[in-house]
């Protein structure tokens, strides 16, 4: 499989507790929500020194995502997991076929954030890291 990697690693650290298990795209004139049901496959894993989230998406949100990287092309976005802040992203323009690469604090948060989207764990989780 490939994934595109557009980012850049910063952290964040806001959270809501009762937020349901969402990946939320968050550019400067546009954001994207993908609930669990919209994703094909989600995998942590350890790139050389990086954690990461890979991240498939289905068609219609895969379509979604590309507008959304296209539009945001060297504009920086949030994502966020359960209402929290985890990683701000750079745009290299428009990624298709859905799939992406998402930085990651470190391997255990990239372990929880994955079963979190699997719908395996609670979003309570995620937010107490």
């Amino acid at each position: 499989m490939r994934f595109t990697l557009i980012a850049t690693l910063l952290f964040a650290g806001q959270a809501a507790a009762q937020e349901p298990p969402l990946l939320r795209f968050v550019g400067p004139d546009s954001a994207m929500n993908v609930s669990v049901e919209k994703l094909v496959q989600v995998q942590s894993a350890q790139d050389g020194d990086r954690s990461i989230l890979l991240v498939e998406m289905g068609d219609v949100a895969g379509k979604r995502f590309a507008a959304l990287t296209e539009q945001s092309e060297g504009e920086s976005m949030t994502v966020h997991l359960c209402g929290r802040a985890f990683v701000t992203i750079t745009s290299a323009g428009r990624i298709d076929g859905g799939k992406v690469i998402v930085p990651a604090p470190d391997l255990a948060f990239a372990d929880t954030a994955a079963e979190v989207l699997r719908g395996e764990t609670p979003c309570s989780d995620v937010l107490s890291f």
